[in-house]
């Protein structure tokens, strides 16, 4: 018998529930891709603004590494003290908090509509 998870309040709340693991690949694809090649696109108020929306600081501080400065999970966790299943709980958080915000979830609509 599969032991259910309980429902993640903010994917319940945002429209993220339904997202299957492989769109959340592309989405975070789309993401280095912006993030990490255009140093405009990371200077922009829409990114400013999405970046302030990650509640924590701990998942922000590893998004801007991980997205923005092209650092690696496995670097972040040894710079950090974390291990490595702690930075991608932390990442996932900080991405969905993002692309929940950015231009009004404009990375996630294909994918939820």
């Amino acid at each position: 018998m599969k032991s259910k998870t309980p429902p993640d309040i903010f994917e319940a709340s945002h429209g993220t529930a339904d997202i299957c693991n492989s769109d959340w690949r592309v989405i975070r694809s789309m993401l280095r891709i912006l993030l990490r090649q255009s140093k405009n696109a990371r200077k922009s108020s829409a990114i400013q603004e999405a970046l302030s929306n990650i509640t924590r600081d701990e998942d922000r501080d590893i998004f801007i590494k991980y997205f923005m400065k092209g650092i690696s999970i496995a670097k972040i966790a040894l710079d950090d003290y974390y291990s490595i299943e702690t930075v991608k709980r932390y990442l996932k958080r900080g991405t969905k908090e993002f692309v929940t915000v950015y231009c009004d979830g404009i990375l996630i609509k294909p994918f939820t509509e």
